[in-house]
């Protein structure tokens, strides 16, 4: 599927190359296209700052939430396997030997948290691109539909070093 855009540069670039007649023709298409974009970008226009002004604070609201009953549940596991492993001062033998076992397991596992915590981060930085990308997208479309915006967008992408987290390496991975 050929993409608006490259319909439109490749047009632009077939426009050398034809006889005025067609030429004219192109230009009545893609100015009668023109008008039908900017009709587009006035049904859309607010979907950014709705977008800004209550999904994107849901959103954070919702990922915050998510962060401190994650923590909240971290801490009453610990919590709870530091009082087992008190109580197990006062045991013995093989059932006292498993139970320590099993409460190292349990703390071993608390690991999910921190975990938990860097998959709502990458979350938080794919919304914040989405929201950028939106962002740039409107101002495209507003520039288009009001005719000044002849200069292309330049979109650069935050590379992996330049991220807050880039010190974990890779992320935390979704392959378990």
């Amino acid at each position: 599927m050929t993409s608006l855009i490259q319909t439109i540069q490749e047009t632009s670039q077939a426009m050398g190359h034809v006889s005025p007649e067609k030429r004219a023709a192109l230009v009545d298409s893609m100015a009668q296209l023109a008008r039908r974009l900017a009709d587009h970008v006035s049904a859309l226009d607010d979907i950014p700052s709705h977008y800004q002004a209550f999904t994107m604070p849901a959103i954070n609201d919702q990922i915050a939430a998510a962060e401190k009953r994650t923590e909240k549940a971290a801490d009453q596991i610990l919590t709870a396997a530091e009082s087992i492993m008190k109580s197990l001062a006062k045991m013995k033998g093989d059932a006292a030997a498993e139970i320590q076992n099993q409460a190292n397991i349990i703390f071993e596992a608390t690991s999910f948290q921190d975990l938990v915590t860097q998959h709502l981060n990458e979350i938080r930085l794919r919304m914040k691109e989405l929201n950028d990308d939106m962002l740039a997208l409107q101002n495209c479309m507003t520039s288009i539909s009001s005719g000044s915006g002849d200069a292309p967008l330049q979109k650069t992408r935050t590379r992996k070093s330049e991220r807050p987290d880039a010190h974990l390496l890779n992320g935390p991975t979704t392959n378990f």
